[in-house]
């Protein structure tokens, strides 16, 4: 009877401490993964930084869309009332001019 029971607390005890290894070392190789995601995660957000910096925008609009940045002397600065005027005329269909057609605005260079 006795030697049944030390088989069996033995066992148990052998399980669990295999238990725990295999838990440990899963906890190990899901830390490595965790890094290797935020690492990725950092990546990512760096290139949509550099993506969408106003350097990036404005040549990728040269290259995929034949934009440009105006020059000075192709650039308006309207005041803001003329804003409102040129909305008015936009809103009025007798005038023929659709509101879409109007693009008033500055750039920053």
């Amino acid at each position: 009877m006795g030697l049944v029971l030390f088989m069996l607390v033995a066992a148990t005890v052998v399980w669990r401490r295999s238990t725990g290894v295999a838990t440990a070392r899963e906890m190990q190789r899901m830390r490595g993964e965790l890094r290797t995601l935020r690492a990725e995660q950092q990546d990512l957000e760096n290139d949509l930084r550099r993506a969408s910096s106003r350097r990036s925008v404005v040549s990728e609009a040269e290259r995929r869309l034949g934009m440009r940045v105006p020059t000075e002397a192709q650039t308006r600065f309207l005041p803001s009332s003329a804003f409102s005027a040129a909305q008015d005329v936009g809103a009025d269909s007798a005038s023929g001019v659709a509101a879409d057609s109007l693009h008033i605005g500055q750039l920053k260079p």
